[in-house]
C-alpha cells in the first residue's frame, strides 16, 4: 500500500508540473497538402489565472483547491470534467471558402482541437486511484476496529 501511495504522489506531481492538453490546428489544402501545429497549451496554474482574469472566481479557486492542493477527494474530478468539456467544446471545424464551396477544386479546411496530453491522463489516473485507496483504507480500518479477537481492536479504545 505504501508503493501505491508513493506512486499516487509521484502522478500528482507528474500531473501539476505537465502540460495537461494542446490546442491543435489542421489545415488540408485539397486532398494533397496538410498542415498540423500546435497553437497553445494548458497547464493547472495556467488554466486558473486565465480564469481568474476572465472574471471567474468559484471555479478557479475549486479546481485549485481540489486538483491542486487537496487532491485526495471525488471533487477532484472537478478538473477533469472541465478539461473534458474544453476538449469537446473547442472542436471548431472551418470550411474554407464559406460560400460556394462546391464551385473550389481545392477547398482548405482548418480544424482547431484540444488534444489531452500526458498531465490530464496522469490527473485522471491519480484521482482514480486515490479514490480506490481511500476505499481500501476505510475498509481495512473498519475491519481492524470491529475485530474482537485482535489487540487493536475495540479492547484497546477501553
Amino acid at each position: 500500500m505504501t508503493f501505491l501511495i508513493l506512486l499516487n504522489i509521484a502522478l500528482l506531481n507528474a500531473s501539476n508540473t505537465s502540460t495537461r492538453a494542446t490546442v491543435n490546428t489542421y489545415i488540408s489544402i485539397g486532398n494533397s497538402q496538410v498542415i498540423t501545429m500546435p497553437v497553445s497549451d494548458f497547464r493547472l496554474m495556467n488554466s486558473v489565472e486565465d480564469m481568474w482574469t476572465a472574471g471567474l472566481s468559484t471555479l478557479p479557486v475549486l479546481i485549485m483547491v481540489f486538483s491542486g492542493i487537496w487532491h485526495y477527494a471525488k471533487l477532484s474530478m472537478l478538473g477533469s470534467y472541465v478539461m473534458v468539456l474544453i476538449i469537446v467544446a473547442f472542436f471548431i471545424d472551418i470550411p474554407l471558402p464559406i460560400r460556394h464551396p462546391e464551385s473550389i477544386n481545392d477547398p482548405v479546411k482548418i480544424y482547431l482541437y484540444v488534444y489531452p496530453a500526458y498531465g490530464f491522463v496522469t490527473l485522471m489516473l491519480r484521482t482514480i486511484a486515490s479514490v480506490i485507496m481511500s476505499h481500501v483504507v476505510v475498509g481495512v480500518h473498519n475491519v481492524v476496529i470491529h475485530d474482537k479477537q485482535s489487540n487493536h481492536g475495540e479492547d484497546v479504545l477501553k
